[in-house]
């Protein structure tokens, strides 16, 4: 926390951030700006990824193939099948 500030809101944490650092560590807070950026990105892609296998497994689900089958090609757990499986049956 920076001046009351949160640090899940990034814009504003950076902003009030640099009214407390020296000339040379303003530079730094580009870096640390893009590395929130990237961490967004990748937190959006996984997400992406995560809800593609889902409904990959959904369609095998509804194709009638196996448990075993379903958690060895898409990489889910059992628990995360057996949760899709709800909205088949």
């Amino acid at each position: 926390m920076v001046d009351g500030v949160e640090a899940n809101n990034e814009t504003v944490f950076i902003e009030k951030a640099e009214q407390y650092l020296s000339d040379e560590l303003r530079s730094e807070t580009m870096t640390l700006a893009q590395l929130f950026e990237k961490k967004g990105m990748e937190k959006g892609l996984e997400q992406g990824l995560q809800e593609g296998r889902q409904e990959v497994a959904l369609r095998m689900l509804k194709e009638g193939l196996g448990m075993d089958l379903i958690t060895k090609l898409t990489g889910l757990s059992e628990e995360n099948i057996v949760k899709l499986q709800e909205h088949v049956d």
